[in-house]
């Protein structure tokens, strides 16, 4: 999450030579998973601040349920627990800073 931004720089590191623990270990995203990296990050921006980083609202990703047009409850259902699980992981990563 803290070096994404960072790959190209680190790929011309890689050609000249040098290991790059980050990229030796940088985890791969299934396929599968993308639209649902696609729905967090579009959901982030909805997100309360105050005193801290808030977690996305329920009635935002129903909102994006709808506006997208997903109709099937098992997808509806992974969705949710998904994008929770991916805001619990974000909110401790920020507030460890």
């Amino acid at each position: 999450m803290t070096w994404g931004d960072k790959e190209e720089f680190l790929r011309k590191l890689e050609e000249r030579g040098e290991v790059i623990p980050a990229l030796l270990n940088k985890p791969e995203l299934g396929e599968f998973l993308i639209p649902y990296w696609i729905a967090f990050r579009t959901l982030s921006t909805s997100r309360r601040i105050g005193m801290g980083v808030g977690a996305i609202p329920l009635s935002e990703i129903e909102s994006y349920i709808r506006i997208y047009g997903i109709g099937d409850l098992e997808e509806c259902e992974d969705l949710v627990y998904l994008i929770g699980e991916m805001d619990d992981e974000f909110i401790k990563h920020v507030n460890k800073k």
